[in-house]
């Protein structure tokens, strides 16, 4: 009789990791679907996969981070904080969630929070280019000019063909009326990626600052023709370019983190494969 309940828990105990075992594998099949519906720039089906997924593993932290981007890209907001927050539950340690979450809190105006989660990010991956880059735009529109020059120093350090973080810099040595060096950063920017609309526009103000309104007027043309959007914006700076204001505080990062999910919306998804 006890070999038979010895055969019964040996039987029930393989019956019971079983499904288990096979959930978690299904759930991670139904996450690179996912990721590869996000590849062809369907969000609304890669959600739908990264829905199934926790469904069928939801102890799987990628699948909770993976569906908070794609929330995060099609404006739903809290859910992709709450998403986040559960992937980071899941798994401390997972780098991305940090900076996706700081991401979010920059773009919802809540700059101290970002930095917390980009510094936390930053202390699991601290070699990572973009990570420094995401940081120093938080530090720029809180004016905090050296600071986003010294991360994007590292930022570029590490990855010497990053065209935004060149920018960024010289975003900030902009600011700061550092005239020519601003204008050595675009110009690398615009080496790396001549459609970077950024690079095009700052450089085009640094040229009208400096007086040489020809080559301004050129990067102006190149950058309403890749953006006609910033034609109004490119009449009112040149209005006040002599005396550039400060960084508003307000509502200042409004579409920036958004975009940068938009412009790369694979790259956080791949970066901890």
């Amino acid at each position: 009789m006890k070999l038979f309940w010895i055969a019964v828990l040996i039987v029930g105990g393989a019956m019971g990791f079983a499904p288990h075992s096979q959930k978690l594998e299904a759930g991670k099949a139904l996450l690179e679907q996912g990721r590869t519906r996000m590849k062809e720039g369907d969000w609304e089906k890669a959600l739908l996969e990264f829905d199934r997924a926790i469904a069928a593993a939801p102890k799987l932290a990628a699948a909770w981070y993976s569906r908070g981007v794609v929330r995060f890209l099609l404006s739903q907001y809290n859910a992709a904080r709450a998403d986040f927050d559960q992937a980071i539950r899941l798994n401390p340690k997972l780098a991305e969630a940090y900076t996706s979450r700081g991401m979010l809190c920059a773009e919802l105006g809540d700059a101290e929070l970002a930095l917390q989660d980009l510094t936390r990010a930053l202390r699991l991956k601290p070699r990572d280019a973009r990570i420094f880059n995401y940081r120093a735009a938080v530090k720029l529109h809180r004016q905090d000019f050296e600071g986003a020059i010294r991360d994007n120093t590292q930022a570029v350090k590490l990855d010497p063909k990053l065209p935004n973080a060149w920018c960024d810099r010289g975003k900030a040595r902009y600011f700061k009326a550092e005239l020519n060096s601003a204008l050595t950063d675009f110009n690398q920017a615009l080496k790396l990626n001549p459609k970077l609309t950024a690079a095009l526009f700052h450089r085009g103000l640094v040229h009208w600052r400096l007086g040489q309104t020809e080559a301004a007027e050129a990067d102006f043309a190149a950058c309403v023709k890749l953006d006609p959007k910033m034609a109004e914006r490119i009449v009112e700076m040149k209005r006040i370019s002599y005396n550039p204001p400060a960084v508003p505080q307000s509502n200042i990062f409004r579409g920036i983190f958004h975009d940068i999910f938009r412009a790369h919306p694979t790259y956080l998804i791949e970066a901890f494969n």
